[in-house]
């Protein structure tokens, strides 16, 4: 494959990753394949673990695992979801914060966790009493 084919399918395995993967949630070599060929990148084992290397050497935790008998993989993610819920309760609860700066920063911490851990946790809405003051941050 020639180097703009290799870009292309490392980061959409890293999409993939980090939109359908977690601890929970894992991918086997031939999910990545058949999800690589739903979007037309024709892959083999080698070249995706010649991928998975290279998101490995550029700071993605990609764990392998053959937790459930299947061998497969997915992305360690840096925070657990009750790490995002306890930081985004203090954001919610912060005065300092405007509603739109609380907003941001709840979205921001979510998108830490995989869709599967942002369904797990419970709603929470943005408190009403909050500062106007948008310079804080």
């Amino acid at each position: 494959m020639k180097p703009a084919g290799h870009i292309a399918r490392t980061f959409a395995l890293l999409t993939l990753f980090q939109t359908q993967t977690d601890e929970e949630h894992r991918l086997s070599m031939n999910d990545l394949i058949a999800e690589l060929d739903d979007q037309g990148i024709s892959a083999e084992r080698k070249a995706i673990s010649r991928s998975i290397k290279v998101l490995q050497e550029n700071g993605y935790d990609i764990r392998y695992s053959r937790k459930g008998g299947t061998p497969s993989y997915y992305l360690r993610r840096s925070w657990t979801p009750a790490e995002v819920l306890v930081l985004r309760d203090a954001v919610r609860d912060s005065f300092s914060l405007s509603k739109a700066a609380s907003e941001a920063l709840i979205k921001k911490l979510e998108q830490e966790l995989s869709p599967y851990q942002q369904r797990q946790l419970p709603v929470s809405p943005v408190r009403l009493d909050k500062t106007d003051n948008t310079q804080v941050l």
